[in-house]
């Protein structure tokens, strides 16, 4: 054995530099004596990217989470969360603590990779969103913008109401169908229409997340069709469409280079196909959903790929797909 080969197995215990050897026992002694001796160690259950919602499914984790400091009501709650570097979380996941819902809306890019570091916000409500007849109970952070008005708006003859909210959301399948435009309820007698869609500022760029989502909401008038009871606001999607024609692939419009998004339809026994295309390859995962999996090859950045859905040998929709960095 030459003596390069010796002085890594005995002082460097294998890896290749004193840093990457340093950076491993971090991340051991994090894992092995922090997360077992640290009395603000929490167990809890935490969404994988794209996953919209927190169900009995959910994957569980131990973390660490402490207070900000300079906590105060505008910030909503906010705390430091810290996990294992294996665990797969990203911006715009869910976790629940302390009987609430808390979104992650920031994470910290560190100088050593020992441990991943976060910080979350606690949701305070929830927009009930109904799509083609099913019910998705989404976790939402609303703050209030009408803090120095009436929330009315002046006419010639009369005021109508123009209250103002920003929602804060993760950006997943489910969120994705809430376009501008999209009428939400968030109390049991007041309607909000969406009036603009931030999903590029909190970006997620690790595992195929894509972050979270600020919207703002003006408030509108209640319909006839609108579930007071159930707090649920009408769109047009909200009803089962009569016809499979009206059949659509939800997905994200957009993926990163090198990552993987899933994609799927409202029906069984759906084929899904890429048009002829060097830049991704497809994985079937079951009879209505597929995996597109973009090379990580950078000259595909800025090239668009097409995802079709057939049933019965018969196209029912086509989605184009922008490759981004």
């Amino acid at each position: 054995m030459d003596l390069h080969k010796r002085y890594k197995k005995k002082v460097l215990n294998n890896t290749n530099t004193l840093r990457e050897k340093e950076t491993l026992e971090l991340q051991w002694y994090f894992e092995n004596v922090t997360l077992k001796t640290m009395p603000s160690v929490s167990h809890i259950q935490i969404t994988d990217p794209d996953e919209y919602t927190i169900t009995e499914t959910t994957k569980y984790c131990d973390v660490i989470l402490e207070d900000i400091t300079n906590n105060d009501k505008k910030a909503l709650d906010e705390k430091n969360m810290y996990t294992k570097i294996s665990e797969n979380i990203d911006v715009g996941c869910y976790i629940y603590f302390d009987s609430s819902f808390w979104l992650v809306i920031f994470k910290e890019h560190k100088t050593i990779n020992d441990k991943k570091h976060f910080i979350v916000r606690r949701c305070n409500q929830f927009v009930n969103y109904k799509y083609k007849g099913e019910v998705y109970k989404i976790p939402v952070s609303i703050e209030n913008l009408t803090m120095y008005s009436d929330g009315l708006a002046d006419g010639v003859n009369i005021s109508t109401e123009d209250a103002k909210r920003q929602i804060w959301y993760g950006n997943n399948p489910i969120t994705r169908l809430l376009k501008v435009g999209t009428r939400v309820m968030l109390t049991h007698n007041t309607v909000f229409r969406i009036t603009h869609i931030n999903d590029f500022e909190f970006v997620g760029n690790e595992t195929g997340s894509d972050g979270i989502i600020k919207a703002l909401v003006l408030q509108t008038g209640i319909l006839k069709k609108d579930d007071l009871e159930n707090n649920i606001a009408y769109n047009d999607n909200s009803e089962i469409a009569q016809e499979d024609e009206n059949l659509e692939i939800i997905g994200s419009d957009r993926i990163y280079v090198g990552s993987y998004k899933d994609y799927n339809i409202n029906k069984s026994s759906i084929l899904f196909e890429l048009e002829d295309t060097p830049y991704a390859k497809l994985e079937n995962i079951n009879d209505n959903t597929c995996r597109v999996i973009i090379s990580s090859n950078s000259n595909c950045i800025g090239k668009s790929i097409t995802l079709i859905a057939k049933n019965n040998n018969e196209v029912v929709d086509r989605k184009k797909i922008l490759i981004i960095s």
